[in-house]
């Protein structure tokens, strides 16, 4: 929507059925309407990572997964860009690396909107690489708390935290 709003902005002219997959220059359209500077806390983080969605749906993989690393350089706790590598991973077959890589960026997404996801998508990782005693722990400390807090009407005052330094170096 933002890109749309962007567009009429501009004056274009948006065919119907525009989709974010008919933007593929963001870094330009953004600098252009003067919505970014590249800083970390801008929207360019947000917008790499849609961009990186959009790739991704339409099996770009490596320019997606370029876009979302774009983003997290920029913006390390991009939970957006952290769930788009996440899918990036599954939809390759890389679940060693995707496990690796939500161990190591843990810190950074876990306290999001988008983190209960995220610990999924993580999980699933885990299943793929055969690893059902971590997918398991990771349910029971997140999925199953955050299921227990929605049934309550309870929010946690803390996230959960399975830190990177909590995982066996086995999961590779």
């Amino acid at each position: 929507l933002l890109l749309l709003a962007m567009a009429n902005a501009q004056n274009a002219a948006v065919p119907p059925g525009l989709n974010w997959s008919h933007f593929p220059h963001f870094s330009w359209r953004a600098r252009v309407t003067g919505i970014s500077d590249g800083q970390p806390g801008d929207l360019l983080p947000f917008l790499f990572a849609e961009h990186s969605y959009s790739l991704g749906e339409n099996e770009r993989y490596e320019e997606s997964e370029e876009f979302a690393r774009r983003a997290l350089e920029l913006e390390p706790t991009c939970a957006l860009a952290t769930h788009q590598m996440a899918h990036l991973f599954e939809m390759t077959g890389r679940s060693g690396a995707g496990t690796e890589f939500l161990a190591e960026t843990e810190d950074n997404w876990n306290l999001g909107g988008q983190a209960t996801h995220i610990y999924w998508h993580w999980g699933l990782l885990h299943l793929e690489s055969g690893d059902h005693t971590e997918a398991l722990r990771l349910y029971e400390l997140t999925l199953q708390t955050a299921k227990r807090d929605d049934a309550s009407g309870a929010r946690s005052s803390e996230a959960p935290s399975s830190s990177a330094a909590s995982h066996s170096p086995s999961h590779s």
